[in-house]
């Protein structure tokens, strides 16, 4: 179960990326009951120009193509020079593109991500994505600039359901 969500300053293009930090595990022994903390940082300053590599990009909605995710040069971003951005001008109503890392499974996590909403007519968001199972099944925290808010929702067999938010 996630713990915390910690909003910080827009920094990246449109981004929904399924990061987490593993904060604490435990140790496999019964009788040890240490906390191993871990941490997962996504940093994309090593990556090549184009689509970041380990990640799958994912449409999430209405719309036939899953966005146009690259990673770009964009200094000074919050951990370098480069950010991943959404450049798709896909103008369809109801559609999510999603960037999902599958390589990682937690529990009890903190998560964060900077946004950089740039541009957009239908939506100007971002957010994080967790406990994603399918493009139809998953929670999303998005930040919308155009709406003036932030929202958290569960997805459900395609159905977005907000169960909290603020403007």
């Amino acid at each position: 179960p996630m713990q915390h969500v910690r909003a910080l300053p827009l920094l990246v293009a449109i981004l929904a990326i399924a990061a987490c930090a593993p904060k604490h595990s435990p140790t496999s022994s019964s009788a040890d009951h240490r906390v191993i903390a871990h941490e997962v940082t996504f940093n994309f300053d090593a990556g090549e120009p184009g689509p970041p590599a380990d990640f799958r990009a994912i449409l999430s909605g209405d719309g036939n193509v899953p966005g146009d995710w690259q990673i770009r040069r964009h200094p000074p971003a919050v951990t370098g020079d480069n950010v991943v951005a959404q450049l798709s001008a896909d103008r369809t109503n109801n559609r999510f593109p999603l960037l999902i890392y599958p390589g990682l499974k937690a529990r009890d996590v903190d998560v964060w991500v900077h946004l950089k909403p740039v541009s957009g007519a239908i939506d100007q968001a971002g957010g994080i994505v967790i406990r994603f199972q399918d493009k139809d099944n998953y929670y999303i925290a998005r930040a919308n600039v155009l709406e003036n808010n932030v929202r958290l929702y569960k997805v459900v067999n395609g159905q977005r359901i907000q169960f909290a938010g603020t403007d």
